[in-house]
């Protein structure tokens, strides 16, 4: 019995990967499906009242945007001639580097809570 459902599963499996790659035949015109319009459409709509309430750090927010325009030409024209050796290297350093900054991001958040003996009596 419990290889028939590994069979299913595995059968399931090959016919996911199989209908995934099913636009990727037809070429870039036939990749996008119906979903990915409605959800570009649906975008600004949805973020209208996100954005009139100024929820967001705006000079964040253009930093991000006119920085992706060199992070794509670097990324295109540098990082894409690199050895994969090397790629794999740089892609542990800068995960190593993202989680140092988390845990001391943490750690000094730790500092800052209000220890017991701070608080005072109401």
């Amino acid at each position: 019995m419990p290889i028939r459902r590994i069979e299913h599963a595995r059968n399931r499996f090959l016919r996911a990967l199989h209908d995934s790659g099913r636009f990727a035949r037809h070429g870039a015109a036939h990749s996008v499906s119906n979903h990915d319009g409605s959800s570009a459409f649906l975008m600004p709509v949805a973020s209208s009242r996100f954005l009139k309430s100024h929820a967001y750090n705006a000079p964040a927010a253009a930093g991000l945007g006119l920085g992706g325009l060199p992070a794509v030409l670097v990324a295109a024209f540098i990082v894409k001639s690199l050895p994969l050796h090397a790629l794999r290297w740089l892609v542990m350093a800068v995960a190593l580097w993202a989680a140092l900054l988390l845990f001391c991001s943490a750690f000094h958040e730790m500092e800052r809570q209000v220890t017991p003996t701070q608080v005072t009596p109401l």
